[in-house]
């Protein structure tokens, strides 16, 4: 079973985590705190209340943080992703385009929504590409009427895998240039039709 990609609602509970914990956004109001218990000055202690919540907010809202724990959590869920067996040539090369264009999109630094899209993308791909996978193999030893069949599947497949990777790889140049909000909106909807598939 593949790992499912990270909801929204994870990656915002993720995001509050990371805000409220922050070693800054801690020790700021602690020291605080102390402070006020030190100098005898009680209104310091909801002014290091006010000071956690406000630094905590900004933590929340900035998005180097956002992308940061977005890609933790993400990396989290990979590590417990099934691996692919062996792909056969043409196969393969879909998928390592498919890989190469997330890491591009990545790299050239996509916001942490987008990023989420393109993951779900991309694992939302893996089944389908071992579905292919499967009945290449049992093209080896079919014929006759059972083989059509299968050719016109796997053809069909490959054509769900090419268009996927040229929406990954359209992502990435557009990031470059574009809105992100589109994107992301244009990342739905390929979901929904390799979802639908």
């Amino acid at each position: 079973m593949r790992a499912k990609p990270p909801s929204r609602g994870e990656l915002q509970l993720a995001l509050a985590l990371n805000a409220a914990t922050k070693p800054l956004n801690v020790a700021v109001p602690t020291g605080v705190t102390l402070a006020g218990l030190f100098l005898e000055t009680p209104w310091l202690l909801p002014l290091a209340f006010v000071c956690w919540l406000a630094l905590g907010a900004v933590t929340f809202f900035d998005e180097r943080e956002a992308t940061a724990v977005g890609a933790r959590v993400r990396a989290a869920r990979r590590v417990h992703a099934p691996r692919l067996p062996p792909l056969v040539p043409a196969l393969a090369r879909r998928w390592d385009a498919a890989l190469a264009a997330r890491a591009a999109i990545r790299r050239d630094g996509a916001g942490a929504l987008l990023l989420g899209e393109v993951d779900a993308l991309v694992e939302a791909l893996r089944p389908t590409v071992a579905q292919t996978q499967r009945i290449n193999e049992a093209l080896l030893t079919s014929s006759g009427p059972a083989r059509e069949r299968l050719q016109a599947r796997l053809d069909q497949l490959l054509e769900e895998i090419d268009q996927v990777v040229a929406t990954l790889e359209t992502v990435h140049a557009e990031i470059l240039i574009g809105d992100q909000d589109e994107l992301i909106a244009d990342l739905r909807a390929r979901l929904a039709l390799l979802a639908s598939g």
